[in-house]
């Protein structure tokens, strides 16, 4: 089937006006355009959850090919379900105006739960908390429970959020993927971690599948408990900045727990890569590495990793995990340590994350050459 598409209008001052009256005909058949629409949405559902993914930036990037760029030709229900997507994600930043205009252009092409969902968030953002929650009561379903844990938790905390599951009387299984990593994140920050279990228990290979995020909280979650819990809070952003000493229960169920989270860490690191998230892939496969490390079975595999990380040309792998050369005793020419942070630092415009780390890590460095093995950065 070809179809015609409904055209837009520029007002001048990068407005946009979006037009059902006049139509032009792109020639291109919908059923090859919908599963592109189908997989853009798809990305931007699951990418949103990653910090270096700009999903303002796709959001309306998306926005723009649905209403008047290379996927207008879709069919009129999966735009609607693209715009809609769109404006729930825009709703949360500054750009609410386009948003809602999106929001608008899907409206008028379909009726369905994705653009109830969008109109809660708007609504929502402008005040008119009630509607939005009583929008999506009334659908009854996992996205719409979801959605509803999501507003909740973005206009107030954490704390607020577990509440209002527990006073509407959702438990795990009343949400969908997305709801389930969200409620997860909440739990593990405050440290619920009898719930962060139960949660844990709850998630399906379908909900890691929906939901690619879902793969690193899971190996937090794990992790967490072996951990004492006192020091559990300086472990679930970052390897510790002390990995060889930091305090780990050795206990046989423990060792077992970390070996679990630290394959569910390799695997979120894959799953991260092929999603084009490499900063979160070092992350996880640094969690990993750590977890190697202190692993008597794995300890020597960890260590040619280590030494494999640091003589390799991916200069922010590399000083990502000086920290962990310096604690266990690597010999390191700290002249060309010194020459690789300052290059990355010009490369990038300023100090990373990295970068900084290395250099807080020099900073604590006595220079011995004692009992250690050799690796260059």
């Amino acid at each position: 089937m070809r179809r015609t598409n409904k055209q837009s209008a520029s007002t001048g001052n990068h407005s946009t006006v979006l037009q059902a009256g006049r139509d032009i005909n792109l020639n291109v058949p919908t059923e090859l355009i919908d599963p592109i629409v189908e997989d853009e949405i798809n990305k931007l559902r699951k990418l949103r959850f990653f910090y270096e993914f700009d999903r303002n930036s796709s959001s309306l990037t998306l926005g723009r090919r649905l209403t008047e760029g290379n996927l207008s030709a879709g069919s009129d229900e999966i735009r609607a379900k693209g715009l809609a997507w769109c404006a729930r994600v825009l709703s949360a930043s500054e750009e609410l105006q386009k948003a809602t205009k999106f929001l608008m252009a899907a409206e008028g092409l379909a009726d369905n739960e994705e653009i109830r969902i969008a109109r809660a968030f708007i609504a929502a953002k402008n005040g008119d908390v009630s509607t939005a929650l009583g929008t999506l009561a009334r659908a009854k379903t996992q996205l719409s429970r979801s959605a509803g844990l999501f507003i909740v938790a973005l206009l107030n905390d954490s704390e607020y959020a577990l509440q209002w599951m527990e006073d509407v009387g959702f438990v795990v299984d009343d949400l969908d993927a997305d709801g389930k990593s969200s409620l997860l994140i909440h739990q593990l920050k405050l440290g619920k971690w009898e719930e962060v279990a139960l949660t844990l228990s709850y998630l399906t290979e379908g909900d890691f599948s929906q939901t690619p995020c879902l793969h690193h909280l899971a190996a937090i979650a794990t992790l967490a408990p072996t951990i004492p819990e006192e020091f559990r809070s300086l472990a679930l952003t970052h390897v510790p900045f002390e990995p060889r000493n930091f305090p780990l229960a050795s206990d046989a169920g423990a060792v077992n727990a970390r070996k679990t989270a630290r394959k569910l860490f390799l695997n979120a690191a894959d799953i991260e890569l092929e999603l084009g998230c490499p900063q979160a892939a070092r992350l996880d496969g640094n969690y990993a590495l750590w977890l190697e490390l202190r692993d008597q079975e794995l300890h020597e595999h960890g260590k040619r990793r280590l030494e494999d990380k640091l003589r390799g040309d991916d200069t922010d792998a590399a000083l990502s995990v000086l920290h962990f050369a310096l604690q266990y005793e690597f010999k390191l020419d700290l002249e060309q340590v010194e020459r690789r942070i300052k290059n990355n630092i010009a490369l990038n415009g300023g100090m990373t994350f990295d970068s900084a780390m290395a250099r807080f890590a020099l900073a604590f460095t006595v220079d011995s050459t004692n009992n250690r093995s050799t690796a260059h950065l």
